[in-house]
């Protein structure tokens, strides 16, 4: 899901802050990264929970100073795949957003145990999904054309390397697989505004279903534009959101989620909100949808909601107070939640 925008120097991790919700900045490498795999350490800064829709129950699955974000669950065995920032690159005492160039994918169990990186080279690897049966990982990398984003595809091992896209002028990001269909942003313009697109699990057949190439870019410095498209299970609708003007006080200015038929008719928005309502995902039998909200309330800087299809509902999930920034969910079940967090 991201927009992605190429900034020609290393950048510090004022710049990031709040990276990688919606968002891939690409930046010349600094440094050299490491492998980073094995059991997850007992505690740090960044960890993957998981939680009952009410709140209750959280449960630490994995803990450590490298940030573990845009985790996905195996639909046929419930095994987790994510990306991990796996070296502290611009050297401020974590491995986080700031840190793009050290970005590798990763699997484990879903109780935290048998970690293992798939990917370690000088590319960035990211925003990794499974295919619908579990059998093959979707993601992006600039591995074939840096600084510019093309989608892959590898076995559950790290073998077996496809590039489905192959666009060395496009940068492709927010990717999501149901059925024989991908859906995934697309930035285009002289602003690199991100607009949902669509095409068949082999690469062919891309098709434009939003058009924001002429939206500019916000006083915030975000691009207006659709982020993190993510269909139905069922395959007949997408949610996505969206970035339409500088509304709220937090510094990402306002994002709604979206809805539309899956060939872009009946789009409609269902948050209607001055917040950064971000990261929509359907849980299992489509009746919800599980969003990361950033608020203008600096002692509250993330927590995930859900809110029904038809916009109805809005409902906090995570409870207050609390010192962790939650995010980018995903679901284990029709009444149970997987997020990354981060405590502050």
């Amino acid at each position: 899901m991201h927009n992605v925008s190429i900034v020609r120097r290393c950048m510090t991790a004022s710049r990031f802050v709040l990276f990688f919700a919606f968002g891939l900045i690409l930046t010349p490498a600094c440094s050299h990264k490491s492998e980073n795999a094995g059991p997850c350490p007992p505690s740090g800064k960044f960890g993957i929970y998981s939680m009952i829709l009410d709140g209750s129950s959280v449960q630490l699955i994995c803990a450590g100073d490298n940030e573990r974000n845009h985790v996905h669950v195996n639909p046929a065995n419930g095994k987790l795949v994510y990306s991990e920032f796996t070296k502290d690159l611009n050297m401020d005492g974590k491995a986080d957003e700031s840190d793009i160039r050290s970005s590798e994918i990763g699997v484990m169990d879903a109780n935290g145990m048998n970690r293992t990186l798939l990917t370690n080279n000088e590319s960035i690897d990211a925003a990794p999904v499974w295919s619908p049966d579990g059998g093959r990982i979707l993601f992006v990398s600039d591995r074939d054309s840096p600084d510019v984003l093309d989608m892959y595809t590898m076995d559950e091992s790290g073998g077996n390397l496809v590039n489905l896209t192959n666009t060395p002028f496009y940068s492709e990001a927010d990717v999501h697989w149901v059925g024989d269909k991908i859906v995934f942003t697309r930035s285009s313009g002289p602003d690199f505004n991100p607009g949902v697109w669509i095409m068949d699990s082999d690469g062919a057949n891309q098709r434009q279903l939003t058009d924001t190439s002429s939206m500019g870019i916000s006083s915030t410095g975000y691009a207006f534009g659709d982020y993190d498209p993510k269909m139905a299970p069922n395959g007949n609708r997408i949610a996505f959101a969206r970035h339409q003007n500088d509304t709220g006080n937090f510094g990402t200015g306002d994002f709604d989620i979206y809805v539309m038929n899956i060939d872009g008719t009946n789009l409609t928005d269902i948050s209607k909100n001055t917040v950064a309502d971000l990261m929509p995902t359907w849980s299992p039998d489509g009746n919800n949808l599980a969003f990361w909200v950033i608020s203008d309330n600096l002692t509250d800087l993330g927590d995930i909601y859900v809110i029904s299809p038809d916009g109805t509902e809005r409902t906090k999930v995570t409870q207050e107070p609390d010192t962790l920034i939650e995010r980018q969910p995903d679901w284990l079940s029709n009444t149970k939640i997987i997020l990354s967090g981060e405590t502050y």
